[in-house]
């Protein structure tokens, strides 16, 4: 799903298949959220 929405890439002759985030707008704004989440201490 991320492959089809352009958030991730597939990273060419790799075993097992490994994938590389994309630099964009909607990554950026992922990783924020993830830092505030980090910071407010809220856990799985």
């Amino acid at each position: 799903m991320l492959v089809d929405v352009g958030l991730v890439e597939d990273v060419e002759d790799t075993r097992p298949q490994r994938y590389r985030i994309r630099d964009g707008p909607v990554t950026k704004e992922l990783f924020e959220l993830d830092s505030a989440i980090n910071t407010a201490g809220i856990d799985d």
